[in-house]
């Protein structure tokens, strides 16, 4: 589990499995 801070200072955490990080990172780099 990866703990991933947001926008807003990094008050707002998501947690997220490697597959979904990986998924996450993908459309990071298409934009």
């Amino acid at each position: 589990v990866m703990r991933v801070p947001l926008e807003g200072g990094g008050r707002l955490v998501i947690e997220m499995n490697a597959q979904e990080a990986a998924e996450l990172g993908g459309l990071l780099q298409a934009v």
